[in-house]
């Protein structure tokens, strides 16, 4: 909080969408591009790391944060035992320095999740 004009400032990088046991998942990767889009590479993970299994559906979310408003859209960017690349196309007024983008995994019958990662946008 700036006591000075009472704003408070949020810190996204601390940012939760997500609570469990479950590990999250390692190297997911975000890259913007000027055609506006998020291209996300998620990694396949073995099904032998304790905490995870093949079926794991692994999300986003991307947080825009406009002068006016914030908008949080969810993604389903596939499974560990898959893994892959995803492209989203956003709109073309959301800017790079307005974005947030957060991974998380999700066991398959969606009883437990792990915790968020915030992610570096490239």
């Amino acid at each position: 909080v700036d006591t000075e004009t009472q704003t408070v400032m949020p810190e996204y990088e601390r940012l939760q969408f997500s609570e469990g046991d479950l590990m999250p998942p390692g190297g997911v990767t975000v890259t913007y591009s000027e055609e506006h889009a998020l291209a996300f590479s998620v990694p396949s993970s073995s099904r032998d790391i304790p905490g995870c299994q093949a079926t794991d559906v692994i999300r986003a979310v991307v947080l825009v944060t406009e002068a006016a408003y914030t908008l949080a859209v969810p993604l389903e960017l596939g499974t560990r035992g898959e893994g892959g690349m995803l492209t989203e196309q956003l709109e073309q007024m959301w800017q790079k320095e307005n974005l947030h983008v957060y991974t998380f995994a999700e066991s398959a019958d969606g009883t437990d999740a792990s915790a968020t990662l915030h992610l570096n946008i490239e």
